[in-house]
Order: structure tokens, then sequence, then C-alpha cells
């Protein structure tokens, strides 16, 4: 049975307990999880809370000697220097079956992540693998991959969108209806770079960036299709919906912790829902393109198959967390 370390820093205990169940999923599979406080770079993951200060040091350390990272925080936007390709930010109260899923797409990164420090002299940057191409619903192709304060909309109304804290914003909420109605319609919208003079403080309300433009594209009737490739997220997307709460959680769970066909997801799930998360993903800078149109096709994971197919088909690791999930 090969053993692998886990090493925590600045963890709670609801996270630590999430962990140690996820971790009895291995056993099957000939793994033997060993959960420890950090000591050093010796561990196979480190799972830190950077909110915490032992927390962000032992993260910074596990960084730059290319340790695999869990990090465990809701404000990602703050913690930018310390993610890369060998990162996964989760939010904490995620079920104990994503956190096992996350070790598993950790521990089968780990040596990738180590040869590019060896190699490359650095981390390469997550924005490498960001798509940026105008070609996906180029009527907001000025927001894709910008870093400053953007301001967008029509004449009388606007919303902003503030990447860095990953939220748009607008001083009422008719502006954020009208805005999402033009993005609707194919209205022309137009575009500017917040000056550092401008004040925000009259923006009193405020969205996560992949909740308003989700909730922009979900609602089109003639969204076009997503350009095809491999595709996954690079983090847990904060979109509120009743309506798709289920179909969200399912294509969330899936695409933070693999890489999918873009075709398959759409052929295989509720394509209206999947085809406007993956634009407000990549609006958003949280989708990551592996490969271009000619992109190998790969089966569907678990967690976006039928419930009675994935119990005939799967067993081992992927089984045990249809089981644990209720799939």
């Amino acid at each position: 049975m090969k053993d692998i370390t886990i090493a925590h820093a600045g963890c709670d205990e609801a996270v630590l307990k999430k962990l140690q169940v996820s971790a009895n999923l291995f056993l099957g599979e000939g793994y033997s999880l060993c959960f420890k406080q950090w000591e050093g770079t010796g561990a196979d993951i480190l799972v830190a809370n950077p909110e915490d200060a032992f927390g962000y040091r032992s993260a910074d350390v596990a960084h730059r000697h290319g340790v695999p990272l869990m990090l465990i925080t809701d404000h990602k936007d703050q913690y930018q220097e310390l993610i890369n390709d060998s990162s996964i930010v989760v939010d904490a109260d995620q079920p104990a079956g994503l956190f096992f899923r996350l070790v598993e797409k950790l521990l089968s990164k780990g040596k990738t992540a180590v040869q590019n420090v060896v190699d490359i002299g650095t981390v390469p940057s997550q924005q490498a693998d960001t798509a940026t191409n105008d070609d996906v619903f180029p009527e907001l192709a000025a927001l894709v991959g910008v870093e400053s304060a953007m301001k967008f909309g029509l004449s009388n109304h606007y919303v902003y969108f503030l990447p860095k804290k990953g939220v748009c914003a607008a001083a009422s909420k008719e502006d954020f209806v009208a805005v999402r109605d033009a993005i609707r319609s194919h209205e022309a919208l137009s575009f500017s770079e917040v000056s550092d003079s401008e004040s925000l403080t009259s923006l009193k309300h405020y969205v996560s960036s992949e909740g308003f433009f989700f909730h922009s594209f979900v609602g089109m009737q003639d969204l076009p299709r997503f350009p095809n490739g491999q595709v996954g997220l690079t983090s847990w997307p904060n979109i509120k919906s009743k309506k798709f709460a289920a179909e969200l959680a399912t294509l969330s769970a899936t695409l933070v912790v693999t890489t999918c066909n873009v075709s398959d997801v759409l052929e295989s799930h509720s394509a209206k829902v999947a085809n406007a998360l993956f634009y407000a993903a990549h609006i958003s800078g949280l989708l990551e393109v592996k490969a271009s149109e000619k992109a190998t096709v790969t089966a569907m994971p678990t967690a976006v198959v039928d419930g009675a197919n994935a119990k005939k088909h799967h067993g081992g690791i992927v089984g045990a967390l249809g089981k644990w999930l209720g799939m």
C-alpha cells in the first residue's frame, strides 16, 4: 500500500474531518493517506488556509517548492500570488466528496508541477491556459483577460467589472437588469477603463462576475455554441441560482477537478446551462482551455453521467465517490 502524506496548516476541524472522510475512499485503491501538521516540503500535498498566518506562510513555502497545494478560502482574489498550475482553490463549505476528487487531482499532477519548476525555473502562469480569443462572444471580448476595472453598458446604465475582486457592481439593480437585457439582445455596448480618479462609492450592488454573466447568458435564446476544446474550471464558480442549482453543482464539481471536452458536456448535460457557464467562466477568468478544436474526445466523468449508468460501469474510486454523493 502506497503511503501519501497530506500536511495541513491553519485549517479548522471541519475541514480536517472532511479530508479524513475523503481519505477513506482511497483505501480500496491501495493508498493510505496520512495527515499531519505542516513541517516542511516533505509532504505530497499541503492543505492550507491562507487567511491564517501560519497557513499563509506554509502555503508560500509549498508554492515556491512546487508542492501541490489546496487553498481553503472563498477569497481567491486576495491570494493570487499562491495560485499556479499545482494549486487548487476550494471553499471550506464544500462536501467531503469534492475534497476527495480534489486530492485525487493533486496527486496526479504533483510530479508534473515539480518538473515544470526544475525545467523552467518558475511555475507556469495559470493564465497561460486561459483562452483570450475574441471569437468567444465577441460583444464582450473587451472584458476577457483584463486586470483593471472596466465599465461597460449603455448611455444611462453601466455595470463595473472588477476582475481583481471577481465581482460586477452597479449603482442600482436597474443598471444590472438593463445591461443584462442588452447583452441578451446583442446591443452594442460601450467599454472604458475606470480611471483612478473615478469614485466607486456609489456602487451599492455587487454580484460575482460569473454570476452576472451566467444569468445574462442563460436567458439568451440565441447564445452561440461555445467553441470546442478541452476545458476545466480553476475554482468553484460563485453562482447563486435556485432554478439551476443542481445542474450548476454537478457541472462545477466535475469541471473543477478534471478537464472535459466541450461537446461531450453539451451533449451529456443541460446544454443551455453548460453553455452559459462556459461563457461566464471564460469572461470571469475561471476557465482553462487545454486544447484546440482538434482535441481528443474523452468520456464524461461520473459526475455528469446518469446515476444508474455510473453504478453500472464504474467501480473503485469513482464508484465509491458515486455512492458517497448518493449518485
